[in-house]
């Protein structure tokens, strides 16, 4: 809800929305709000890591030791290297990172003077819900099917993968 559109308060729009979902919960059935009939039983796995790690976005826990996360593949290593800042539209370039169990693939893209990201976080093979991005200064969760997306003027040249049990520091590269 729209604070502006709704005439409330933030306060207001936030304990309103909390009693819709106190009586949703409190009665089981279906609320005002949902189209299906179907109320889903047990949030997955993935919704449970990543509601766990929202808080990584705002302070991150104090002494968790820091994996070191080498590249292991860079797109542009294939090709004559361009410098990216000076790039036409449509070029791509695809980075991948891995430490141990950890590994991450990003994907840039030059969009309209713009990059647009992509990147997915894999853990033991399977894709890693519990990871905070921080991709420059910016922190990103990742969305139900594991993907981190944004769009930036500029590129990061530091990532890091927050988690409570550790940090994955990716190696700097040059755009």
């Amino acid at each position: 809800m729209n604070a502006k559109r709704t005439g409330l308060s933030k306060t207001q729009t936030r304990r309103n929305i909390s009693q819709v979902l106190s009586r949703w919960l409190d009665t089981n059935t279906d609320g005002p709000a949902l189209e299906s009939r179907e109320v889903l039983s047990r949030p997955s796995s993935q919704a449970f890591s990543r509601y766990k790690s929202i808080p990584l976005l705002f302070h991150q826990p104090a002494r968790v030791p820091v994996l070191q996360c080498p590249v292991v593949y860079d797109s542009s290593a294939q090709g004559q290297l361009v410098g990216l800042r000076n790039a036409t539209d449509g070029h791509i370039r695809r980075v991948r990172f891995a430490a141990g169990n950890v590994e991450m693939e990003t994907v840039a893209e030059r969009k309209d003077k713009t990059w647009e990201f992509v990147a997915r976080v894999y853990q033991d093979g399977e894709v890693a819900h519990r990871f905070v991005l921080r991709a420059g200064a910016r922190k990103l969760l990742a969305d139900a099917g594991g993907f981190f997306h944004w769009t930036s003027v500029t590129v990061p040249r530091r990532f890091r993968l927050l988690s409570y049990e550790q940090e994955v520091a990716c190696e700097v590269i040059p755009w």
